[in-house]
């Protein structure tokens, strides 16, 4: 929200700032500044640069035999995208806007690790004190990755089966969909090419105290790899394999249609295009007053008295001006 408030018709600098950070190995970074400038671009009067900032995401996420695979990279990307052409602040072919949507391109592993495999490359015996302490960060991501029925029953992390597995449940069911593995193929991706190392992370993230899930506070680095490595799973499963059309998850007949992003499921942990005011200048939604609980059911239900007038609850009347909440 800082660097979106920092790029508010200042458009051009964005685009100096995905020049340099597009290079860096960092999903998390390059996110993080497409997501910024995405916010700066709606609550922008002056869109200076903005056809250069398209151009780059189109040549540098779009227009590749793989497509970046990360669904928060390529949600901002298309958006700017989708934005720019909507408000007509840049002339686009049919062809740059089908390539800048869904379905994209990205490779699919033959195969995925079962859990001998990630045991025997990344697992640490908790019985051997022959083994420094911080090493175990290792096995923290594994069992903090574990889903609902990954490694048996009554065993998972919360992060496997609330959000990973939670992620993946539009897909779930599908033939060569396997939640569990894909959650190896994850903790493979963190260690392989995100570059977790126990002997450089290890000892910060054996020292980060929880403080449970209400509160703000710093992650475990491995922690954040697991967020980098399921946007990529999601990002290549989604590219390969058709979800469950979620009305009709539970019919006999169920639809079957490709990702199409930005809607269910929806990843954003953010939204940067809604930047807020001073604390003290925001008048709260104040409920109307409402008491006339006394009819009978069957009376109250059909009555058409006393009846809230729906444009008080929407209407909040700031510096005597009327605005939509």
């Amino acid at each position: 929200i800082a660097l979106t408030r920092l790029l508010q018709n200042n458009i051009h600098v964005a685009v100096q700032l995905l020049q340099t950070d597009q290079k860096v190995d960092d999903p998390y970074v390059f996110e993080r500044v497409l997501a910024s400038a995405y916010g700066a671009i709606l609550s922008s009067q002056s869109h200076e640069g903005i056809e250069s900032i398209t151009s780059i995401l189109l040549s540098e996420i779009f227009d590749k035999n793989e497509v970046y695979p990360n669904v928060l990279v390529r949600d901002f990307a298309r958006n700017i995208i989708e934005y720019a052409d909507s408000h007509n602040l840049v002339e686009f072919s049919e062809n740059e806007l089908v390539l800048a949507r869904p379905p994209y391109k990205s490779t699919f592993p033959k195969s995925l690790p079962n859990n001998d495999d990630i045991d025997a490359k990344y697992a640490n015996d908790y019985k051997d004190e022959s083994i420094p302490k911080h090493y175990f960060s290792q096995d923290t991501i594994i069992s903090s990755m574990t889903t609902e029925y990954g490694r048996g029953t009554g065993w998972y992390g919360d992060f496997g089966r609330y959000t990973f597995q939670s992620s993946l449940y539009n897909w779930e069911g599908i033939e060569d969909i396997k939640v569990d593995k894909l959650s190896n193929y994850a903790i493979e991706i963190i260690f392989e090419k995100f570059g977790y190392d126990s002997e450089k992370h290890g000892e910060f993230d054996r020292n980060t105290p929880y403080t449970g899930r209400g509160e703000n506070s710093i992650e475990r680095i491995g922690k954040k790899y697991q967020w980098m490595a399921m946007y990529e799973v999601v990002a290549r499963v989604a590219d390969n394999f058709k979800m469950i059309e979620p009305s009709t998850r539970w019919q006999k007949n169920k639809k079957y249609i490709w990702y199409n992003g930005s809607t269910e499921p929806s990843f954003r942990d953010i939204d940067p295009t809604f930047i807020p005011t001073d604390a003290t200048n925001i008048r709260l939604i104040t409920p109307p007053n409402y008491s006339d609980w006394d009819d009978d059911f069957e009376e109250w239900v059909i009555s058409k008295d006393n009846l809230i007038d729906s444009k008080d609850t929407i209407v909040n009347i700031f510096n005597n001006d009327e605005w939509l909440s």
